[in-house]
């Protein structure tokens, strides 16, 4: 998912969503910043506030939390280092 203004993708730094009260569109904060008028570049109504305290857009955050962790390559334990773990872990408690 990506800022209306700048077509990055959001994230939970300088590029955290903020939502634009009152339309509920949504940017990023570091554009958000730079706009030379509180006005959303998305609807042109005037938006409530500093960008720092507007309300962050958490359902962004955990909907890109959640493809970048299926993103994620998942490595199976070689199933010969897993035996002999497993067997180390018996010796070692006997």
């Amino acid at each position: 998912m990506e800022c209306v203004i700048c077509a990055e993708n959001f994230d939970a730094t300088d590029r955290m969503p903020k939502v634009l009260v009152p339309c509920g569109h949504t940017a990023c904060l570091r554009c958000l910043g730079l706009l030379p008028d509180s006005r959303c570049p998305t609807c042109r109504l005037d938006f409530n506030g500093p960008p720092t305290e507007l309300p962050t857009n958490f359902t962004v955050l955990q909907l890109l939390e959640g493809v970048r962790l299926e993103s994620t390559p998942r490595h199976a334990e070689d199933p010969a280092k897993k035996i002999l773990r497993l067997l180390l872990a018996v010796a070692l408690t006997e």
